[in-house]
């Protein structure tokens, strides 16, 4: 009779983060990925020009990143000492990004946030516009925390829910016993952290499938959906269809990003990069500056613009002449000699109300079926690290 085991749904970063940390529980995975490729969204590509990611650049420092970087034997890559800056558009660049009439509010809700008055949380379901403007001026409200909230999530955040989106500066604080922080990355880029987790899976007896059809429930066994919100909803109409059907409203939002790649002037702005607020009718919702975040990504000038999902399936030509015309407003004129698209139509869950009603019903990983993803509360590479830990020791305990 064979062995009971965990079935992973999903070869991304997600499923990769469960499967290792449940073998270092000694128990058996088997992963199960749809596509040809481990890693889903993330990966690392080299072009003629240079270094590129088909997602994020890095993840934040986290106790759980060293333990897990310790236990597949890769190291870190720190970012330089330049990638510290960081700017806003508000008319220009600005690097701190607070007009002379925004201060008395500001002041006020860092007071009040010190003394942990419940008057500045997030009311049940209130959109991060609403919270942001009961809590600041209009002005510093759209110009700073909602354009730097569609940072983190791809999209014009106005809509979006309050409460989940403000969950890490509300919620308990948990202590950091590593030093590191910041945004790290690996020599090879996101791709080193995708292989060595797969090689670690692999060489202590967890096996992979790519290109795996088999998406159904094996009895005596223990299934986890670790894939993205859109063919999680798909799985849990054979796994769970009362979930599913609660889940059927829940949307995802596509986003395109591309790497450009410049002759340098010498007179480009230095820094990590720079929200580009809506209502200065930029296209692009932000530019990263690859070649100022970490060392060996390009001999040429490389910035990363990350476009809405409106942008996904526009011409190409149509999308760099865009892109040129938002550098031409905070960059000087300088020669693009190649650039590198990536599209995810479905890339990101959008945290609105209809996920946050969802979310409060508590309806999953209670039990196998169990779920792992970003669309569970908290969105960001080092939160899925985290979730996957947990859950991980969840099932080690609950099921075997």
């Amino acid at each position: 009779m064979n062995k009971k085991k965990v079935v992973i749904y999903g070869a991304g970063f997600s499923g990769l983060c469960l499967a290792h940390f449940l073998l270092k529980r000694g128990i058996p995975v088997e992963v199960r990925e749809k596509s040809g490729v481990c890693g889903g969204l993330l990966g690392s590509h080299t072009t003629e020009w240079g270094h590129t990611e088909s997602a994020a650049n890095g993840l934040l420092a986290s106790d759980d990143l060293v333990e897990l970087c310790e236990d597949i034997g890769i190291k870190f890559l720190k970012p330089l000492a330049v990638n510290k800056k960081r700017y806003i558009f508000r008319g220009h660049l600005m690097s701190f990004p607070v007009k002379l009439t925004e201060w008395p509010r500001l002041i006020l809700f860092t007071l009040r946030y010190l003394l942990k008055s419940s008057a500045i949380r997030p009311k049940e379901f209130e959109t991060l516009q609403e919270w942001a403007e009961r809590n600041f001026s209009k002005s510093f409200a759209h110009g700073v925390i909602l354009t730097g909230f569609q940072g983190i999530y791809g999209a014009n955040t106005g809509q979006l829910s309050a409460t989940l989106l403000m969950q890490s500066l509300f919620g308990k604080k948990k202590a950091r016993r590593t030093e590191l922080k910041g945004t790290l990355s690996f020599k090879g880029g996101m791709g080193e952290l995708i292989q060595g987790l797969v090689h670690s899976i692999e060489s202590q007896g967890g096996i992979i499938h790519l290109n795996s059809v088999n998406m159904t429930q094996d009895t005596g066994d223990v299934s986890v959906i670790a894939t993205g919100l859109t063919a999680a909803k798909k799985l849990l109409e054979s796994f769970d269809s009362p979930v599913a059907e609660e889940m059927k409203n829940l949307k995802c939002a596509g986003i395109l990003s591309v790497t450009c790649f410049f002759k340098p002037t010498g007179r480009e702005p230095r820094g990590f990069g720079c929200l580009l607020p809506s209502e200065y009718s930029f296209n692009s919702l932000g530019v990263l500056f690859n070649t100022d975040i970490f060392s060996h990504r390009s001999d040429y000038r490389s910035e990363t613009y990350i476009l809405p999902e409106s942008y996904v399936d526009r011409p190409k030509e149509d999308v760099i002449e865009n892109i040129l015309a938002d550098r031409s407003r905070f960059a000087p004129e300088a020669q693009l000699v190649g650039s590198k698209f990536y599209a995810w139509p479905d890339a990101l869950p959008v945290y609105n109300k209809d996920l946050e009603t969802f979310l409060r019903k508590d309806l999953l990983n209670h039990k196998s079926p169990y779920v792992v993803g970003n669309y569970l509360g908290e969105i960001g590479l080092s939160k899925i690290l985290s979730r996957a830990k947990t859950l991980a020791a969840k099932i080690g305990e609950s099921e075997f």
